[in-house]
C-alpha cells in the first residue's frame, strides 16, 4: 500500500547526535527529554534506541507518558523521572509509582509532603525542582529551610537530585536573567549542603545552554530538542551543535497542474501570485500540517535528492496542500517528496517563514503520520 505521508526516523542519527552530546559535555551523564510522543517521533522506539545507547534515564512530562514507556519497551533498565505532571496528589498514582519504577521530580511542597510520608516512595530517589527564576514550576528558594526540615524529619540524609530549569537559555547565555538564575542554583545547592544533606546529583543545562555549554560543571545534562537535531537557540545566537535532523517527512505528489497567474486553487479559490507548476501533495492539518503554513516558503527534495523552491499557496486543507514550484519543476504525480531531512537549514527554512518553531513542527504531525524506523 502507497503512504500519503510518513515520518522516516533514522536511529544512526540519533546515536550520532548522542555521540556528539557525549563530545560536548565529556563525563556528563545524558538525561534524555523523551516526552510528548519523543517530540512527536514515537518515544517507545525512541527510547528503545537511547537504551542501546547506554542511556540510563529518560524525562518524561506526564504518569501517563511514563507508564507507556514503561509497559512498551523492549528492555526495562532505565530509570524514567516524570517532570511536569507526576499527579501525586491522587493516592491511586502512588502505587504505580512502586509497581512500575518510576520516580517523580517534585517541584512543590505538597509533592513533597506526599513524597516523604508515603511508603511507596521508601526506595525511590528524592528529586527536587528548584524555581530560579522562570516562575513556572519549582519550590522556592525563600523555603529552603523548611524544605530541609522536612527531608531530615523523614529519616533521609540525602537529596539524590537537584535541578532547576533557564527561563532564556535560548537567548545568550550571557543574558543577566540567566546569570542570576544560574548564580540561584549554586547557592541553592550551597544551603542544602550547609543543612547537613548530601546533594548526590545536579543538573540546569537545558538544550539552549548546552549549545553555549553552560551548565557543564554540574554532573547531568538535560538534552531535549537539540537531540533531535535542530538548535534551540533563536536567530543571531551562535550555537556550539551541529547535529542532524534524525529524521525526513516524506509526502506522495497526488497530482500536478501548470498554472498561471490569477488561476485561482483550493478552497476559496486563491489566485496564483506567479506562473508555476502546482504540487498537489498528500498532507493537511488532518495530519498536523496545519494553516500555519499558509505562504511558507521552503525547499523539498525529489526522489533524485534534487532541490526544488516551493510555496504554500491557498489554504491548508484537512488531507492536501497545494505547493507552487517553478514551471520547469520535474516532479511527479505519485512521486515521494520530502520536506526535509537531516540538515537542520531544511526545518529552519519551514519555520522561519512560518513564524513557527521545530518544537511545534515535530510535535503536531498526528496518528494519521505514521513513524517509520529505518534501520542503516
Amino acid at each position: 500500500m502507497q503512504t500519503r505521508a510518513s515520518l522516516y526516523v533514522y536511529p544512526e542519527l540519533l546515536a550520532r547526535n548522542i555521540a556528539d552530546l557525549k563530545i560536548l559535555a565529556p563525563g556528563k551523564e545524558i538525561i534524555p527529554m523523551v516526552k510528548s510522543n519523543g517530540y512527536g517521533h514515537g518515544a517507545v522506539e525512541i527510547s528503545n534506541t537511547l537504551m542501546d545507547l547506554e542511556i540510563n534515564i529518560l524525562g518524561v512530562a506526564s504518569l501517563a507518558e511514563a507508564l507507556e514507556l514503561r509497559t512498551q519497551m523492549d528492555k526495562s533498565v532505565c530509570e524514567i523521572y516524570v517532570f511536569s505532571d507526576p499527579q501525586l496528589s491522587d493516592a491511586e498514582n502512588l502505587s504505580l509509582y512502586q509497581d512500575f519504577r518510576l520516580t517523580p521530580v517534585i517541584s512543590n511542597q505538597s509533592d513533597l509532603n506526599i513524597f516523604l510520608k508515603a511508603k511507596e516512595f521508601a526506595g525511590t530517589p528524592l528529586i527536587l525542582k528548584f524555581n530560579t527564576g522562570m516562575n513556572r514550576l519549582g519550590l522556592a528558594p525563600q523555603d529552603l529551610e523548611l524544605i530541609c526540615g522536612l527531608i531530615k524529619k523523614s529519616g533521609r540524609k540525602s537529596i539524590d537530585h537537584v535541578m532547576t530549569h533557564f527561563a532564556c537559555a535560548s537567548q545568550s547565555i550571557e543574558l543577566a536573567h540567566n546569570t542570576r538564575q544560574q548564580d540561584e542554583f549554586a547557592n541553592i545547592i550551597c544551603e542544602l549542603k550547609k543543612s547537613g544533606l548530601s546533594v548526590h546529583a545536579t543538573s540546569i543545562a537545558n538544550s539552549g545552554a548546552l549549545e553555549q555549554k553552560t551548565g557543564l560543571e554540574y554532573s547531568h545534562i538535560r538534552p531535549g530538542l537539540m537531540m533531535y537535531g535542530p538548535s534551540s537557540l533563536i536567530p543571531g545566537i551562535k550555537s556550539q551543535w551541529n547535529g542532524r535532523i534524525i529524521s525526513s517527512l516524506k509526502v506522495r505528489i497526488l497530482e500536478t497542474r501548470q498554472m498561471k497567474k490569477g488561476d485561482p486553487i483550493g478552497y476559496g479559490l486563491t489566485p496564483i501570485s506567479k506562473d508555476g507548476k502546482a504540487l498537489i501533495a498528500s498532507i493537511g492539518y488532518g495530519d498536523g500540517f496545519n494553516n500555519r503554513y499558509q505562504k511558507s516558503k521552503f525547499q523539498i527534495s525529489d526522489s533524485n535528492q534534487t532541490k526544488h523552491d516551493v510555496q504554500v499557496v491557498g489554504r491548508v486543507n484537512m488531507d492536501m496542500v497545494q505547493l507552487l514550484a517553478a514551471p520547469e519543476c520535474s516532479i511527479k504525480a505519485g512521486e515521494l517528496v520530502s520536506f526535509w531531512d537531516d540538515d537542520p537549514h531544511s526545518i529552519d527554512q519551514i519555520c522561519s517563514t512560518s513564524k513557527s518553531i521545530p518544537y511545534e513542527l515535530f510535535c503536531q504531525l498526528s496518528v494519521r503520520v505514521p513513524r517509520i524506523f529505518k534501520l542503516p
